[in-house]
């Protein structure tokens, strides 16, 4: 008896039922959104790209906000460091909380 005696039917629906699931595969893998056609990727990419790009002009506006409030905060510093040594510098007087008679 031969390979071929033996699978006989059994041999071609295995291979027939090997190409019904690569389409049942195929045809979830699209359902799921895990195989889209070339021109939805390339709108979604560009849609990524102008995002990013957006993001990253934004993140450079708020980096030189930053800075620029860093520098501010360290000019008010240099006054208030000024403030507090004439403060300092001025002699206490000491005040009686009781009226005098």
């Amino acid at each position: 008896m031969s390979v071929g005696a033996i699978l006989g039917e059994w041999g071609s629906l295995a291979i027939q039922g090997g190409a019904v699931g690569m389409l049942g595969a195929v045809v979830f893998a699209i359902f799921r959104g895990l195989l889209v056609p070339r021109g939805t990727l390339d709108v979604l990419r560009a849609d990524l790209e102008k995002r990013v790009a957006t993001a990253e002009r934004t993140a450079e506006q708020w980096r030189q906000a930053y800075f620029a409030a860093s520098a501010q905060a360290d000019a008010l510093m240099v006054v208030a460091r000024v403030t507090e040594q004439t403060m300092r510098a001025l002699p206490t007087v000491i005040v009686d909380s009781e009226p005098a008679p």
